[in-house]
C-alpha cells in the first residue's frame, strides 16, 4: 500500500470483549483481542504521515449473529483436534440459555453499516454506541487512573 502512494485504509477487527473490557473467563480470546487493539493503535501512529489510515473495529454492540462459534468447520485435517471436545461447543442458542433468554444479538449488516460510517468518517475507533460498553470502559479506565486493582466486569 505504501509503495503505491495511494490512499488506503486498514481495518483490524477486535472485540469489546477483550479489546476494551477483559472477560476473566476468556483468557485466550481477551488476550488476542487486546493484542489486535494495541497493534492497530501502533499502526495508526506509524501511518499518520502517510495517505493510509488504520482503524479498529469493535463489532456489536451485542454478540454478532455469525457462525464464529463453529469456526472449527474450517479447520483442515492437519489442525484437527486430537480428541473430542470435552465441553459442548458454544452456540448462540446456548449463550441465550446461559443468559436466561436475554441475549441481544447484532446482525452482521448493522456491523457493516458501522464499519462504512467509521471508514468514511476517518474514525480510529469504530465502536457502536452502547451504554453498557461505555460504562465498562469508563470503569476500567477509572480503575487504571486510580491505581486500583481491577474489578471483574459486570455482565
Amino acid at each position: 500500500m505504501l509503495a503505491h502512494g495511494e490512499e488506503g485504509h486498514v481495518v483490524n477487527t477486535s472485540s469489546g470483549n477483550g479489546g476494551l473490557i477483559v472477560l476473566p473467563f476468556t483468557p485466550i480470546y481477551s488476550t488476542s483481542k487486546a493484542a489486535v487493539s494495541a497493534l492497530t493503535e501502533v499502526l495508526h501512529h506509524q501511518l499518520a504521515a502517510t495517505k493510509i489510515r488504520a482503524s479498529v473495529l469493535y463489532p456489536g454492540p451485542n454478540v454478532v449473529a455469525t457462525n464464529i462459534f463453529s469456526a472449527s468447520r474450517n479447520r483442515t485435517a492437519d489442525y484437527a483436534r486430537g480428541q473430542d471436545q470435552i465441553i459442548p461447543p458454544i452456540t448462540l442458542e446456548g449463550l441465550r440459555e446461559m443468559f436466561g433468554g436475554k441475549l441481544e444479538v447484532t446482525q452482521p449488516e448493522e456491523v457493516a453499516e458501522h464499519l462504512v460510517a467509521g471508514v468514511t468518517g476517518d474514525a480510529y475507533y469504530i465502536l457502536p454506541k452502547n451504554d453498557r460498553t461505555d460504562a465498562g470502559v469508563r470503569a476500567r479506565m477509572e480503575s487504571v487512573l486510580a491505581r486500583r486493582n481491577p474489578e471483574p466486569p459486570s455482565l
